[in-house]
């Protein structure tokens, strides 16, 4: 499934296998297409989980509804390759942040990705998504509020 999320706020994470702790892979607020374009496409079932953070509203459609409408309308075609384009951005992206940049970038980037970030995650899940602890995400937040 493709959905398009009208209002509220997900968070989509997995749970090591390890030591069954949550990790947020990413948070997705409103306006914004959520799927496992892998899941969609392979059918297979998707290792991540999907959560919602707020009270929210989705339009939701199948991959056979997707074929139907690619058949029926070039716009459509169009529709799903800037999906899959912008997908593969957002994952790029996110793997070039943990490899180049450091806690303190990714958070700042958060910041200035998603306004009020911070007034609709907790800051655990938060440090989460950075990939770091708590106290990490705190002094960071220090450093930052006081302008280093």
């Amino acid at each position: 499934y493709v959905g398009f999320i009208v209002s509220g706020l997900f968070r989509v994470y997995y749970v090591d296998p390890a030591t069954d702790l949550e990790h947020n892979v990413a948070f997705i607020p409103e306006g914004i297409f959520l799927t496992s374009l892998k899941s969609l496409l392979t059918q297979e079932a998707c290792p991540y989980y999907i959560a919602a953070l707020e009270d929210a509203e989705l339009l939701v459609i199948s991959l056979g509804q997707l074929h139907k409408l690619y058949d029926q309308s070039h716009g459509w075609e169009r529709f799903g390759r800037l999906l899959a384009e912008q997908y593969l951005v957002v994952q790029q992206a996110k793997a070039e942040a943990l490899l180049f940049q450091t806690a303190e970038e990714r958070y700042l980037a958060l910041l200035a990705q998603f306004p009020g970030v911070t007034n609709r995650v907790s800051l655990g899940h938060i440090a989460s998504y950075l990939g770091i602890k708590g106290p990490s995400l705190s002094r960071i937040r220090a450093q930052v509020g006081k302008g280093k």
